[in-house]
């Protein structure tokens, strides 16, 4: 009886693994301990060491805004992560915007989630000025189950943001102080 047991926890251990390798793909959340909403990359894998892969992502939670980016890993290691991201923001009010570049540290055995790292970037509120910022609470984790938000266009329009057209015949610092 106890051979047959060894051996059913060995398939099913052999099972788990295959059926969920490290480079699995599932849903990368990245998130900063200090608030906001959770940036989310569907299907995205944790890449192979020296390469880099495109991310899009979603943001659940927040301003339900959107991101593009990259998500590299060294290639002496293969346990630091090089992430970077641009953001705007769906609702306001006003608009906002960021952007940093992260690096993580993946756990000892090369894998998520990450257990430390630091950020620098930049944000934009309404005032559109750039405001420079460090976070040393940034963490990657795999997640599932994440929606992406609904609601339909209108949640983007009509929070108090409009482009501003620029006039073709205005000096360039006219148009920067309309």
């Amino acid at each position: 009886m106890r051979t047959f047991s060894t051996i059913l926890f060995s398939a099913a251990v052999v099972g788990l693994s295959l059926a969920n390798p490290p480079n699995a793909r599932a849903d990368l959340c990245f998130h900063y301990g200090t608030g906001g909403g959770t940036l989310v990359a569907r299907d995205a894998t944790l890449p192979k060491q020296g390469t880099c892969q495109p991310l899009a992502l979603f943001e659940s939670g927040s301003l339900i805004g959107a991101a593009n980016g990259m998500i590299c890993r060294d290639t002496v290691g293969g346990v630091t992560i090089v992430f970077h991201y641009t953001y705007d923001a769906c609702i306001g009010p006003g608009s906002y915007f960021e952007s940093a570049t992260c690096r993580l540290q993946l756990n000892n055995d090369g894998n998520f989630p990450t257990v430390s790292g630091a950020c620098r970037g930049v944000f934009a509120g309404g005032s559109g000025s750039l405001t420079a910022f460090d976070d040393i609470t940034p963490k990657i984790e795999q997640c599932t189950g994440v929606d992406v938000p609904g609601g339909g266009g209108g949640q983007c329009f009509g929070k108090g943001f409009f482009h501003k057209v620029l006039d073709e015949n205005q000096s360039p610092d006219a148009q920067r102080n309309r």
